[in-house]
């Protein structure tokens, strides 16, 4: 019969545990963190998954305080450490040393880095960034020839002044080589003077999209550049090497088109004001002046001897009109009160009397009316004239006393 060997748990835990820890006393693994569990303490459990496994891992404090960046769930990274097994739970585990991003982790502690140390050298300096030229003649622009951004930045430019000269210098914005190209395109402009300011941008993307940007060559033509540059990478909310290079940044490629003659734009926008207002002004003066020039050509005209002759005349003819018909209305008057005295000579006249039996006696000597016995003699000849004819009276005076 063979001897079998009986272990205890502790026995045995503790044996794998010098096995597996002798086996592995160093290893690199590589995984997505998942379960990520940050103590008070400071030390930091994870697990380290792949599709079809997983192992814990802890780091602890001392050890955390070398990250680059802070741990993130589903960050892919390489862990280096070692393997041991913890008895109360029987369960193995890594403990982790250091921690190095892959993928985007990766790409981000190499952003970080490159701008800490373009930092340092003064390249982000305000002191060092140019002014954009006021009225560029010519405008520069680094990008892809088949993306939407270069039909922006035309639609744009048309919109806000209408009349620009645009050169494009083609180069990859993505992938491997991108970085290059980009810095060729710069240094051809500045080589040939071609431009008076440059755009230098793409549109949106992922972190590794955009990358290009974040690399030393780019940000080094940006740097070297003489003419100036504005950086227009992405979205308003992304933020790249070139970005802090560039005497600019634009939040977006529309935007870089926007800034890039918004002098110009605004005054032309001025130049429209100042027109309309000129336009309006000038109306208001042209209908001023004109309705003094009508009045003034009123008075002209009524100055115009021929115009005051025709006054004259048409007073003398309303004088005339006037004066005639008062002619008539004091005619007519004197008419009717002619008549009415006619009318009370006739009724007076003498010869009237003679038809109703009376008879008008003169004197024979001086053919004088005899209107009193006083103008008679004692006995005289009269001269009667009856109706029909007259006829010679001899006549003897009475006493006045004496009635007949």
């Amino acid at each position: 019969m063979t001897t079998r060997t009986i272990f205890s748990v502790t026995a045995f835990t503790q044996l794998v545990k010098e096995e597996l820890e002798s086996r592995f006393p160093s290893l690199s693994v590589k995984g997505e963190v998942s379960n990520l569990k940050v103590q008070s303490s400071g030390h930091i459990y994870f697990t380290l998954k792949d599709a079809e496994a997983q192992v814990s891992c802890v780091l602890f404090r001392l050890d955390a305080k070398s990250l680059l960046a802070p741990l993130k769930e589903g960050d892919e990274v390489v862990i280096d450490g070692e393997l041991t097994l913890y008895p109360p739970r029987g369960a193995y585990q890594i403990v982790v040393r250091r921690v190095t991003p892959q993928g985007v982790g990766a790409l981000l502690l190499k952003f970080q880095a490159l701008k800490r140390e373009l930092e340092e050298k003064g390249w982000f300096s305000k002191d060092r960034k140019r002014p954009l030229p006021k009225f560029p003649k010519r405008i520069g622009v680094v990008t892809s020839p088949t993306g939407a951004v270069i039909r922006d930045i035309l639609n744009i430019l048309s919109r806000r002044v209408g009349n620009f000269q645009l050169i494009l210098c083609p180069a990859k914005v993505q992938g491997e080589g991108a970085a290059l190209e980009i810095a060729e395109a710069i240094a051809h402009f500045n080589q040939y003077r071609l431009a008076d300011v440059l755009i230098v941008g793409r549109g949106g993307g992922s972190f590794e999209d955009l990358f290009p940007f974040n690399e030393l060559p780019v940000a080094k033509a940006i740097f070297e550049s003489e003419i100036p540059i504005i950086s227009a990478v992405g979205h308003e909310t992304d933020f790249t090497i070139s970005d802090f290079v560039a005497d600019f940044r634009a939040p977006t490629p529309s935007a870089a088109a926007e800034i890039v003659l918004q002098e110009k734009a605004a005054l032309l926008t001025e130049v429209e004001k100042a027109k309309k207002f000129l336009d309006r002004h000038m109306m208001q003066f042209l209908s001023f002046n004109w309705e003094r020039v009508e009045r003034l050509t009123k008075t002209l005209k009524a100055q115009d001897p021929r115009h005051q002759l025709k006054i004259k005349r048409e007073k003398i003819k309303n004088l005339t009109d006037l004066l005639d018909a008062r002619f008539q209305k004091v005619f007519k008057k004197m008419e009717e009160r002619f008549g009415r005295v006619k009318d009370l000579i006739e009724a007076i006249n003498p010869e009237r009397l003679l038809e109703q039996g009376y008879s008008i006696l003169f004197t024979e000597r001086g053919g004088h009316v005899i209107r009193d016995i006083s103008q008679l003699a004692e006995t005289e000849t009269l001269l009667a004239r009856l109706k029909g004819g007259e006829a010679s009276l001899s006549v003897i005076k009475l006493f006045p006393q004496e009635k007949i």
